[in-house]
């Protein structure tokens, strides 16, 4: 049982993963002379993103919660993802599986091979002091694909900070309207430009609920990708950890690896115990 514990608080670290004290001027200051322009940024941004529709990983996952004494840590982990968000885990340790995760849509699977236990749920759960939703599809946006750069209006994004002797600069995502409220703040290194670290902000209080950090970028094919990504919990002393050995942007998963409904079916024929997440009690 406290695996699948430990399970729920990762699922909710990848959705909304300290933070950087967040401002309140939201308008464009002045920048240094050679400073880009956000269409060119974005541009850059949506080019590379555009060639990441799928991929296969292998590599080691990582995981704290404050629930736990010890850190876990799985060496041989795959992964496999699919655009939009479609994600599929499986943690192992000493070859043996010790936890899969899959994500579809509005839906979410975890199963827990050792303890022949699993939790199925068809919607996200909320959070406590965040004042949104937490989703599978947040999981593995959050994690790999956070904003759609290509259809991102210009007027949604200041340049807050631009350094031109290292070329990196720090954005602000404000949310649509009259009344702009902050939603993420990026760090990125250019160019060509990658997210070297993005904070989740909530659109009600400008909070940083969530940060995911990604270095270590590997170029296959002209696509740029971090082979490492952590991702953390400011308040909840929480982390997640993906340190990628390798990684194939070119093979396609398998569509069974997402079907949950047909995972589901095996799992009640094996006998498997559905099990609902709780607070309190679940070590």
């Amino acid at each position: 049982m406290f695996q699948y514990r430990y399970l729920m608080v990762w699922v909710s670290c990848l959705a909304v993963t300290g933070c950087a004290h967040l401002g309140q001027r939201f308008e464009q200051g002045a920048l240094p002379e050679g400073a880009p322009s956000v269409d060119t940024i974005l541009t850059g941004l949506a080019d590379n993103e555009a060639h990441i529709e799928h991929f296969l990983a292998k590599g080691k996952f990582l995981l704290k919660t404050p629930e736990l004494d010890a850190v876990y840590s799985l060496p041989q982990s795959s992964i496999a993802f699919r655009r939009p968000a479609d994600l599929y885990v499986e943690g192992r340790k000493y070859t043996a599986p010790v936890l899969r995760l899959t994500c579809s849509e509005e839906e979410f699977l975890i199963e827990l091979p050792t303890e022949k236990q699993y939790v199925h749920r068809s919607k996200g759960a909320s959070l406590p002091g965040v004042s949104f939703t937490v989703t599978p599809l947040d999981v593995a946006q959050e994690m790999f694909l956070p904003e759609g750069w290509a259809t991102l209006p210009a007027n949604r994004v200041r340049i807050e900070q631009f350094d031109p002797k290292e070329n990196t600069a720090v954005l602000l995502i404000l949310s649509k309207g009259l009344h702009k409220q902050p939603l993420r703040r990026l760090w990125i290194q250019g160019a060509p430009w990658v997210v070297t670290r993005n904070e989740r902000l909530d659109p009600k209080t400008g909070a940083c609920v969530a940060q995911t950090t990604k270095s270590d970028y590997r170029v296959e094919n002209g696509v740029r990708f971090p082979a490492v990504i952590e991702s953390k919990f400011p308040e909840q002393n929480a982390e997640m950890r993906l340190e990628l050995r390798s990684f194939d942007l070119s093979r396609v998963p398998e569509a069974e690896e997402f079907n949950i409904g047909a995972k589901v079916d095996d799992l009640r024929a094996r006998k498997y115990e559905e099990v609902e997440y709780r607070t309190e009690g679940n070590k």
